[in-house]
């Protein structure tokens, strides 16, 4: 089990990194912060709907049916993808001439990045893959923090699915299936907090664009600025009001305030990399979705450890105290972001 588990995140990986890179081809610079926020949607929402399916399939039809719960989703996702035309625009350029040189017999049609990368050896790839993302994570602090607090952010969402059981079950009695349900909550937090995302990319960046005017990477960041209040207020919220004579409702409020906030701020970062290190950005991504992985992995392991040696109140006090430290590094580099860029050796 533990080897079919390390093959399914090992061939599943690639799968969460292409996605959001294949709406990112298809939409342009204005509608790619809505196309790439439909993303994060069925990322929150994935985990959630999986428990509920779980707490109400696992204790009539038994653990196994949770796997072929997965089977019946992903074929027919897998036979998709034999169908699904490539998007990357170079990939596209690159297969043309290929094309060409064909059917006119002649070997001089190349593209620029075929022209660009023919002195480039295996050597000099794996190093721009596997060493480059860590250097720049290394030499960087503005990117050191942005993988950090990434990471730490799906730590906290991910070890709140071992929290909830331990809330709505003894607390307030609820049953596997409707604690399950309780986690619709996530997907109602990411769908209201697109109002006022959508609302700022719309009036404060996609309208100053088209009337010429240029933003800088850290304008991005603004929804970034309120989001990452509401996170240490709502991980609090849910921590100390997780009592009895408390209706369970108000602890949920707090975990909408807190996966609402995390939507956000983890776009707002993925559209600041993108456009502060656009040569390096495939790397970035990269290096940050496998600390994303390492730490959110943590987060299921501290998760009941955590409760039984601090308790629910101190325990989630603790990780709301640690998101309260974040808050001062997002304004930090909101208003300083541009210095340390321009000190960075990897600038462009």
């Amino acid at each position: 089990m533990m080897i079919l588990r390390f093959f399914q995140g090992f061939f599943g990986s690639p799968i969460l990194s292409a996605g959001g890179a294949s709406l990112s081809d298809i939409s342009d610079v204005y509608h790619r912060p809505f196309a790439l926020y439909t993303w994060a949607v069925f990322s929150f929402a994935r985990p959630s709907i999986g428990s509920i399916l779980a707490g109400y399939t696992i204790p009539h039809l038994g653990w196994r049916w949770s796997l072929w719960e997965i089977m019946i989703f992903v074929g027919p996702a897998a036979v998709l993808h034999l169908f699904l035309p490539e998007t990357p625009a170079e990939t596209i350029l690159y297969r043309r001439p290929i094309r060409i040189r064909h059917l006119s017999a002649d070997s001089r049609y190349r593209t620029r990045s075929e022209i660009q990368t023919i002195n480039i050896t295996s050597g000099d790839r794996l190093y721009q893959f596997l060493i480059m993302p860590w250097r720049i994570n290394a030499l960087n602090p503005s990117i050191l923090f942005t993988s950090i607090y990434t990471g730490l952010l799906y730590a906290i969402f991910n070890s709140m699915f071992k929290f909830f059981p331990i809330v709505y079950g003894p607390v307030y009695g609820m049953s596997g299936g409707q604690t399950g349900l309780v986690l619709l909550c996530n997907i109602i937090a990411i769908v209201l907090a697109a109002v006022p995302y959508f609302t700022y990319v719309s009036l404060g960046v996609n309208a100053p664009s088209r009337a010429g005017k240029k933003l800088s990477p850290e304008d991005r960041l603004l929804p970034a600025l309120v989001a990452s209040v509401f996170i240490p207020a709502g991980i609090f919220l849910f921590g100390w009001t997780s009592r009895p004579d408390i209706h369970w409702i108000v602890p949920t409020i707090g975990i909408v305030f807190s996966t609402g906030s995390f939507a956000v701020i983890l776009q707002c970062i993925f559209v600041y990399i993108g456009l502060s290190y656009p040569r390096y950005a495939a790397s970035l991504f990269a290096g940050k979705s496998f600390a994303k992985a390492v730490v959110a992995f943590g987060g299921v392991l501290w998760a009941h450890p955590l409760y039984e040696s601090l308790g629910l109140q101190k325990g989630m006090s603790l990780l709301g105290a640690l998101c309260a430290v974040c808050v001062s590094g997002i304004f930090v580099l909101y208003a300083f972001g541009e210095r340390l860029r321009k000190k960075s050796r990897f600038a462009v």
